[in-house]
């Protein structure tokens, strides 16, 4: 719509269109570099353009905060031991001194699929701090090979991410982890702090992939914020 108003002669009102995406959290790279191009159209210079976008940028990150503040919650997680696709044990309660962030999907759901981009860039983002752990739990399969379905789905479509099974139960039929949390649909993302308290816990997910990454990064800073000022 920015390149439509651009292209008939109105670069202010591009320009304003695309600020008012970036106040809602939805300014990706695209259009913060054509912000850059319509600032310098209407200014005939760079100038202040950069300290511009950082305003904006920096307002963005105070709303986002503001909002999740809201939302914070204070559970305690309760404990499990699953199986990853490399066949280790992982225990949730060995991982404390760690924000956890469990992301609940499968492979017949849509919208677990379609937010696994953003979720891989979240992952990508804090490959390298020891003191963040993503585990994808894939639960409530409908196939009889749901490991194998689930293993071949990620790397088919470059996924790196740390695969857990919570299979159903041969007693009860029912997928115990999923069920311990409470969740009542997926995609639901929970975002644990290093003491082993619930600080967030979201159900669905959006489509825009900056949206995703920079609420589930707000999440992990506030979440290691929560634990280091109690």
């Amino acid at each position: 719509y920015a390149l439509f108003l651009d292209e008939l002669g109105r670069p202010l009102e591009a320009f304003l269109y695309l600020g008012e995406l970036m106040r809602s959290g939805l300014g990706d790279k695209e259009v913060v570099e054509m912000m850059k191009l319509l600032y310098v159209k209407l200014n005939k210079s760079d100038k202040g353009c950069m300290e511009y976008l950082a305003e904006l940028d920096r307002k963005n990150i105070e709303r986002l905060r503001e909002r999740l503040s809201g939302e914070i919650i204070l559970k305690p997680a309760p404990d499990f031991t699953l199986v990853d696709q490399e066949g280790k044990t992982v225990t949730l309660s060995e991982l404390r001194g760690k924000v956890v962030v469990l992301d609940f999907w499968a492979t017949w759901c849509v919208p677990c699929r379609e937010s696994f981009p953003a979720m891989q860039r979240a992952v990508d983002k804090f490959r390298d701090d020891p003191n963040v752990e993503f585990l994808f739990i894939h639960t409530w399969e409908k196939q009889k090979d749901a490991t194998k379905v689930a293993v071949k789905y990620l790397k088919d479509n470059g996924y790196t991410f740390r695969l857990l099974m919570d299979l159903k139960d041969g007693e009860t039929r029912s997928n115990k982890v999923v069920k311990s949390y409470g969740v009542t649909g997926i995609p639901t993302k929970i975002v644990i702090d290093p003491q082993g308290q619930i600080r967030f816990k979201v159900t669905g997910s959006s489509s825009r992939e900056e949206e995703v990454v920079n609420e589930i990064s707000m999440m992990i800073e506030m979440a290691r914020e929560s634990y280091s000022s109690l």
